[in-house]
């Protein structure tokens, strides 16, 4: 890719603005950049592990953290600091500060994004089964058997409409 602004040289610097939701990307060589870097392209380089860092940072109270993990020995100021986990057993061990974490970030723990539409009729069944499975299980603890035989039935439903 050619330097937008001389058209001469190999575009090496990249940079990306977004004003009021709009994206407008540059691509510009070293010598273009440096020449017009104090005009309209003045960019603060901030690594991914620092903007992390600084979200974390937010938290604040760290009394209810767990110690070192046992597997990696990663503390959650480590984790702070370098936005990544030493091991997959720190998302187990650190897993109460990720839930708030991620939720202030995304705003759910959980993921709720786009499904293809093939797959979305499918989906959803899957998720009345579960919870109709769940509501079964608390019918019968409950000794609500007539309850119990018409959940049963209703995931019966469900689960033959999904082999047709």
């Amino acid at each position: 890719m050619l330097c937008e602004a001389c058209g001469q040289n190999a575009a090496t610097v990249h940079v990306t603005n977004i004003v009021n939701s709009k994206k407008r990307e540059t691509h510009l060589c070293d010598g273009c950049y440096k020449l017009k870097e104090n005009i309209a392209l003045k960019t603060q380089e901030v690594s991914i592990a620092e903007a992390l860092g600084g979200l974390v940072s937010l938290k604040g109270d760290y009394e209810d953290i767990p110690g070192d993990c046992p597997n990696c020995g990663m503390s959650y100021e480590e984790f702070r600091s370098q936005a990544r986990l030493g091991c997959a057993r720190d998302y187990e061990h650190f897993k109460p500060k990720l839930i708030a974490l991620l939720e202030k970030l995304h705003e759910k723990s959980k993921h709720v994004g786009k499904v293809p539409r093939h797959r979305g009729e499918r989906l959803q069944r899957r998720k009345q089964v579960d919870t109709l499975k769940s509501e079964l299980q608390k019918a019968v603890e409950l000794e609500e058997y007539e309850r119990a035989a018409e959940i049963r039935d209703q995931i019966k439903a469900l689960e033959a409409g999904a082999e047709a």
